[in-house]
């Protein structure tokens, strides 16, 4: 990118604690933390905001950690599409040429990995070790959330499970549908679908993702049908934004420890500067005691967010 832009990314193999965006708007945070339980952050995010416009594109991406080129794979992403978006494709064009490019670069062992997921599905695979099997390859994978926004238009894109929120009026008004195996299979009961239940150890296994070597997945689209979707495709959104408006992009580190509640409470309650730091020190704290206000078992991963404030 040249001069026109104020732009930052952050990412690629990061193994200090903690880093946040510094050069950046007053109307937008961005943090990232290696958690408690990994070596090194395989999470990425971005800004990027056209000064004479105002056009604003802000990414996060998550790798996917059963693949050793995962944390180049967000950082890519989150350094290519925007400028993809920038030179005039659209997100998911952009979306999508990424993604071919990257598995031509990092290829996987199509033979022992591609289509378990299906074949488990069918009954074809017993047993789900099946599907992780042999997934140290040279390779790498990572999920994808964007906001776009230009003027009051905001267009979302993700693929996977990271996760865009926007909160209106001291509530939350959209969030995004993760791109799961649980979720599938909820979408694919309400149709009356026959499925197996899978083991929990694989329930939130991502079905998207960018650099996957599925050549789709299923997923419904704007009119709720399930379909097949060329994988690294996004699921987009457009929404017409009013002043006052927060957006949060977040990896599952920050919503699996903190519910829907919670995330309001803070939102609502938090003096704006102050909120890139709460998040954090809440976030860990749930870690290390082990339990969310859920009553599930905290998540110690690497976590991350971009928060933005429209005016």
């Amino acid at each position: 990118m040249n001069d026109s832009f104020f732009s930052e990314i952050i990412g690629n193999n990061i193994t200090k604690d903690r880093f946040k965006c510094v050069n950046i708007p007053q109307h937008l945070h961005g943090l990232s933390n290696i958690g408690l339980s990994r070596s090194k952050n395989q999470d990425a995010i971005s800004y990027f905001l056209e000064k004479s416009s105002g056009h604003l594109f802000l990414s996060l991406a998550d790798g996917l950690g059963s693949y050793i080129h995962s944390e180049k794979a967000a950082y890519l992403s989150v350094k290519n599409i925007p400028q993809l978006i920038f030179s005039g494709e659209s997100i998911e064009q952009a979306c999508l040429k990424y993604h071919e490019l990257f598995l031509k670069s990092y290829p996987y062992d199509k033979k022992s990995i591609r289509g378990r997921f299906r074949q488990y599905l069918k009954r074809k695979i017993q047993t789900p070790k099946a599907i992780s099997e042999n997934t140290h390859t040279d390779c790498g994978s990572s999920t994808f959330v964007c906001a776009e926004i230009k003027n009051n238009q905001l267009n979302i894109a993700n693929v996977g499970d990271s996760r865009a929120y926007v909160f209106r009026q001291q509530k939350i008004h959209f969030m995004t549908e993760d791109q799961s195996l649980a979720q599938l299979i909820k979408f694919k009961s309400n149709e009356g679908q026959t499925i197996i239940e899978p083991p929990a150890n694989i329930k939130g296994a991502i079905i998207n993702s960018l650099g996957s070597p599925e050549p789709f997945y299923e997923f419904p689209r704007s009119n709720k049908k399930i379909e097949k979707i060329a994988s690294g495709s996004p699921i987009t959104y457009t929404l017409e934004l009013i002043p006052g408006d927060i957006i949060l992009l977040a990896s599952d580190g920050l919503f699996a420890n903190l519910g829907e509640h919670e995330l309001q409470k803070i939102i609502n309650e938090t003096p704006w500067d102050e909120l890139h730091d709460t998040f954090e020190k809440i976030i860990l704290r749930v870690m290390r005691m082990g339990w969310t206000n859920m009553g599930i078992k905290a998540n110690p991963d690497n976590f991350s967010f971009i928060i933005y404030r429209h005016f």
